[in-house]
């Protein structure tokens, strides 16, 4: 309901407003507060409210697996597991890949997508892709988040955008 710039000012203003200190209690009323679930996406690790890394070697296939469970969780029929991890609730996702050739990308986003003939992407659930790389071909400029602009911009996208999960798929990211 509220436009970007009143997004942002809404932000601006609570971070102003709100002193944190209110919020430091003892431990016994922690222990008892009724704070709000947390919703699993992908069960044990993957949840709606979280910041996650998956973390391995290079040239493994962490891009190939979180561009696997992205497809998973966008789909209509959410499929039984991810190998053989519990897929609990469906998701929008955003993936920024920071450095791979997005025809390689694309690649491997058809393979995963043939795996899916009878059961397409979910209309409200969907998967987006930003390729770094696609960009800085296109316009000559790079992705830089330790960049203030370059992350306010971004922050603008994502308040605006549907997924509930985004991937930044590398360091670089």
């Amino acid at each position: 309901e509220h436009s970007v710039n009143e997004f942002e000012k809404i932000v601006a203003e609570q971070s102003k407003t709100v002193p944190f200190g209110q919020y430091i209690m003892p431990s016994r009323k922690f222990l008892f507060t009724n704070f709000p679930p947390i919703n699993c996406i992908f069960e044990p690790w993957l949840t709606d409210c979280g910041l996650t890394m998956v973390h391995a070697s290079p040239g493994v296939g962490k891009t190939f697996y979180l561009l696997g469970l992205s497809a998973d969780i966008t789909r209509k029929e959410l499929p039984e597991d991810f190998y053989g991890w519990k897929i609990k609730k469906g998701a929008g996702v955003l993936f920024v890949d920071g450095e791979m050739n997005p025809s390689v990308m694309q690649n491997r986003l058809a393979k995963i997508e043939a795996a899916y003939p009878n059961n397409p992407e979910s209309k409200k659930n969907s998967l987006s892709l930003l390729s770094c790389m696609n960009f800085s071909r296109q316009t000559g400029k790079t992705i830089n988040f330790s960049n203030v602009d370059c992350r306010n911009e971004f922050t603008k996208i994502i308040a605006r955008h549907p997924a509930k999960i985004i991937i930044l798929d590398n360091i670089v990211s």
